[in-house]
């Protein structure tokens, strides 16, 4: 009785008699041109690059020739790939390509692979029996071996831009730092150097998430970029503080109209995960630095509040400038206050009343501001007046830096 042929073992023969006439030089150096050839042709960017080419060049050789000794009876995690793959993905990311561009190499690669196997195997492989399965293992051992080959190629690629950008940040980390510490610098080379025109009007920003659970620095930076775009200005120059806080900085000709931030879809949400605090806007190298220092300043009112998703500094600047003392501060607040200084719903809404109504100048447009009628307003301050300790036209100015005190503070500055 005859015995069942072992097809995979026939194919696994015919191809290491394939492999070593093809490994062999000067065999493997002309299958090596052909690809190297055909990938060219399909990425000119490599093609038309002398370093680039040698690059590609040693993977592909090196890659056909592990491709060609070791055989699919290999189990896949066993496959030895040569470096060179690393080598041209760390080329590719120096020169600043996209990761695409070295998938395409290994695509056309396999491509071009399988066409030289298949060519070989049909004209060779007269046994139509043989023929598909020699095919299916080589289609297995070929894909195998690519994707180890790509895996590596990426990894190199992602580290060498990980490497690099690492390298940007510090260099620009410094370069910022030596500007915000006053240090001497050459605003041309500066300017050319973070990609930031630092002659014209400088706006500091400063934004952060309330998401403690995960690392928001892209999100942060899209949405830097979102509030350029709506200021008119280019792409900010940015700088991570932390994975949940940037700083980043605006260049526009003009002053710009930082009342349209708030407009934005991130900040009009009801319970927003992202807040933004905004210096004034000032020209040249020392505006860069004060609306940095004022940006931060109104940061820290805002952590210590709960404002709006958005303080512009020049609202809070008065109270960034008074609240150093905490203390003295509620003092003055109790003295300028009395009973208006009082905790509770109704005493806040006689204060917002009051405030408004100094800020407008005038029943009308208080209530127009308001949105009450002009009688609630008579109402509301001739209560305001008999909880004041002295008449409201003898200390308006005093008055009403307490009344936006409290409005900004809230209650931590009012007595207990």
């Amino acid at each position: 009785m005859r015995q069942p042929r072992d097809l995979v073992a026939e194919a696994k023969a015919w191809f290491e008699s394939f492999a070593n006439r093809e490994v062999a030089e000067p065999e493997l150096s002309v299958l090596s041109g052909r690809m190297i050839d055909a990938i060219a042709a399909d990425v000119p960017e490599i093609g038309s690059d002398a370093a680039l080419r040698q690059e590609l060049r040693v993977a592909v050789h090196d890659g056909v020739g592990a491709y060609f000794s070791q055989g699919p009876h290999e189990r896949p995690g066993d496959i030895h790939l040569p470096n060179a793959a690393k080598a041209l993905g760390r080329a590719l990311a120096q020169r600043g390509y996209d990761i695409a561009l070295l998938q395409r190499c290994y695509r056309t690669l396999q491509r071009i692979s399988w066409a030289e196997i298949m060519t070989s195997a049909c004209r060779e492989i007269t046994d139509p029996e043989l023929l598909p399965v020699a095919l299916d293992l080589q289609w297995d051992h070929l894909s195998r071996t690519i994707s180890g080959a790509t895996e590596r190629a990426e990894m190199a690629f992602l580290d060498e831009t990980r490497r690099q950008a690492s390298s940007a940040l510090t260099r620009r980390r410094e370069l910022v730092e030596a500007i915000l510490h006053e240090d001497r610098v050459d605003i041309e080379r500066s300017t050319r150097q973070l990609g930031h025109n630092l002659y014209i009007q400088q706006t500091g920003l400063i934004l952060w998430t309330l998401d403690p659970t995960d690392d928001s620095s892209a999100m942060l930076e899209t949405l830097a970029v979102d509030i350029a775009t709506a200021l008119g200005a280019p792409r900010p120059l940015m700088l991570p503080a932390g994975g949940r806080m940037l700083w980043a900085w605006l260049a526009t000709p003009e002053v710009p109209d930082l009342r349209k931030i708030a407009r934005l879809k991130a900040f009009q949400q009801r319970q927003p995960i992202v807040q933004l605090a905004a210096g004034v806007p000032a020209a040249g190298v020392d505006g860069f630095r004060v609306s940095h220092q004022e940006a931060l300043r109104a940061y820290r009112i805002a952590a210590e509040t709960e404002p709006a998703p958005v303080t512009l500094y020049r609202d809070v600047e008065l109270v960034s400038c008074l609240a150093a003392d905490i203390a003295a501060l509620s003092r003055m607040v109790h003295r300028e206050l009395g009973g208006l200084a009082a905790r509770g719903e109704a005493t806040a809404r006689l204060r917002d009343t009051a405030l408004v109504y100094l800020e407008q100048g005038s029943m009308a447009k208080a209530a127009e501001s308001l949105g009450v009628h002009k009688n609630t307003v008579l109402y509301r301050m001739q209560q305001v007046e008999e909880l004041l300790p002295q008449p409201l036209d003898e200390h308006r100015m005093p008055l009403e830096v307490a009344l936006r005190v409290v409005a900004t503070l809230g209650e931590r500055v009012l007595p207990d």
